[in-house]
Protein backbone atom coordinates (compact mmCIF):
# COMPACT_ATOMS: atom_id res chain seq x y z
CA UNK A 1 0.00 0.00 0.00
CA UNK A 2 2.93 2.26 0.75
CA UNK A 3 4.47 1.87 -2.33
CA UNK A 4 1.06 2.73 -3.91
CA UNK A 5 0.48 5.71 -2.41
CA UNK A 6 4.65 6.84 -3.14
CA UNK A 7 3.71 6.12 -6.75
CA UNK A 8 0.37 7.98 -6.34
CA UNK A 9 2.18 11.28 -5.04
CA UNK A 10 4.79 10.86 -7.45
CA UNK A 11 2.22 11.15 -10.60
CA UNK A 12 0.20 13.73 -8.61
CA UNK A 13 3.02 15.56 -8.16
CA UNK A 14 3.71 15.35 -11.75
CA UNK A 15 0.54 16.84 -12.97
CA UNK A 16 1.12 20.03 -10.71
CA UNK A 17 3.27 21.06 -13.73
CA UNK A 18 1.19 21.33 -16.04
CA UNK A 19 -1.11 24.27 -13.78
CA UNK A 20 2.56 25.53 -13.11
CA UNK A 21 3.10 26.13 -16.75
CA UNK A 22 0.00 27.20 -18.05
CA UNK A 23 0.12 30.15 -15.20
CA UNK A 24 3.54 31.23 -16.87
CA UNK A 25 2.46 30.50 -20.49
CA UNK A 26 5.39 28.03 -20.95
CA UNK A 27 4.83 25.89 -24.33
CA UNK A 28 4.62 23.15 -22.99
CA UNK A 29 1.10 23.26 -21.64
CA UNK A 30 -1.22 23.91 -24.75
CA UNK A 31 -3.71 22.12 -23.59
CA UNK A 32 -4.01 24.43 -20.26
CA UNK A 33 -5.14 27.93 -20.99
CA UNK A 34 -3.74 31.08 -19.99
CA UNK A 35 -6.18 32.89 -17.66
CA UNK A 36 -6.15 35.30 -14.67
CA UNK A 37 -9.30 34.57 -13.05
CA UNK A 38 -10.32 32.02 -10.27
CA UNK A 39 -13.21 30.55 -8.83
CA UNK A 40 -14.61 29.46 -12.25
CA UNK A 41 -14.12 33.03 -13.28
CA UNK A 42 -15.58 34.99 -11.03
CA UNK A 43 -12.48 36.95 -9.30
CA UNK A 44 -9.96 38.15 -11.99
CA UNK A 45 -6.59 38.46 -9.73
CA UNK A 46 -4.35 39.34 -12.79
CA UNK A 47 -0.91 38.58 -14.19
CA UNK A 48 1.01 38.70 -10.94
CA UNK A 49 -1.80 37.15 -9.12
CA UNK A 50 -1.72 33.94 -11.32
CA UNK A 51 1.96 33.69 -11.53
CA UNK A 52 2.15 33.64 -7.65
CA UNK A 53 -0.62 30.60 -7.87
CA UNK A 54 1.81 29.24 -10.29
CA UNK A 55 4.88 28.95 -7.73
CA UNK A 56 2.30 27.67 -5.55
CA UNK A 57 1.90 25.10 -7.86
CA UNK A 58 5.42 24.50 -8.77
CA UNK A 59 5.85 24.30 -4.71
CA UNK A 60 3.31 21.89 -4.25
CA UNK A 61 4.57 19.41 -7.47
CA UNK A 62 8.43 19.76 -5.80
CA UNK A 63 7.20 18.83 -2.35
CA UNK A 64 4.61 15.61 -3.61
CA UNK A 65 7.58 14.67 -5.61
CA UNK A 66 10.13 14.58 -2.26
CA UNK A 67 6.93 13.19 -0.29
CA UNK A 68 6.49 10.46 -2.77
CA UNK A 69 10.36 9.42 -2.75
CA UNK A 70 9.73 9.74 0.93
CA UNK A 71 6.85 7.22 1.60
CA UNK A 72 8.76 4.16 -0.58
CA UNK A 73 11.80 4.70 1.56
CA UNK A 74 9.25 5.10 4.93
CA UNK A 75 10.90 8.02 6.39
CA UNK A 76 9.32 9.00 9.73
CA UNK A 77 7.98 12.58 8.35
CA UNK A 78 6.16 11.69 4.98
CA UNK A 79 3.00 11.23 6.37
CA UNK A 80 2.64 14.79 7.85
CA UNK A 81 3.90 16.29 5.31
CA UNK A 82 1.89 14.66 2.51
CA UNK A 83 -1.28 15.28 4.60
CA UNK A 84 -0.76 18.79 4.60
CA UNK A 85 0.61 18.98 0.92
CA UNK A 86 -2.41 17.43 0.00
CA UNK A 87 -4.88 20.31 2.07
CA UNK A 88 -2.90 22.73 0.18
CA UNK A 89 -3.68 21.00 -2.86
CA UNK A 90 -7.39 20.49 -2.35
CA UNK A 91 -7.56 24.13 -1.67
CA UNK A 92 -5.95 24.98 -4.96
CA UNK A 93 -7.96 23.08 -6.84
CA UNK A 94 -10.63 23.90 -5.38
CA UNK A 95 -9.76 28.05 -6.66
CA UNK A 96 -9.48 26.49 -10.51
CA UNK A 97 -12.76 24.05 -10.19
CA UNK A 98 -14.35 22.44 -12.26
CA UNK A 99 -11.30 22.92 -14.86
CA UNK A 100 -9.22 20.67 -11.85
CA UNK A 101 -11.93 18.19 -10.86
CA UNK A 102 -9.70 15.10 -11.43
CA UNK A 103 -7.01 16.59 -9.23
CA UNK A 104 -9.77 17.80 -6.31
CA UNK A 105 -10.90 14.21 -6.72
CA UNK A 106 -7.24 12.81 -6.64
CA UNK A 107 -6.61 14.97 -3.41
CA UNK A 108 -9.69 13.39 -1.47
CA UNK A 109 -8.14 9.79 -2.55
CA UNK A 110 -4.87 10.90 -0.57
CA UNK A 111 -6.02 12.53 2.23
CA UNK A 112 -8.49 8.89 2.77
CA UNK A 113 -5.64 6.33 1.96
CA UNK A 114 -3.61 8.18 4.82
CA UNK A 115 -6.56 8.86 7.05
CA UNK A 116 -7.15 4.69 6.58
CA UNK A 117 -3.76 3.89 6.70
CA UNK A 118 -1.86 5.50 8.54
Amino acid sequence: MRFALALLLLVHGIAHLGEFAGSFRLGLAAEIPYRTTVLHGRVDVGDGGIRLLGVVWLALAVVFVVVGAGAALDTTWWVGVAAVATMTSLLMTLLDTPRTHIGLWMNIGILAALLLSY
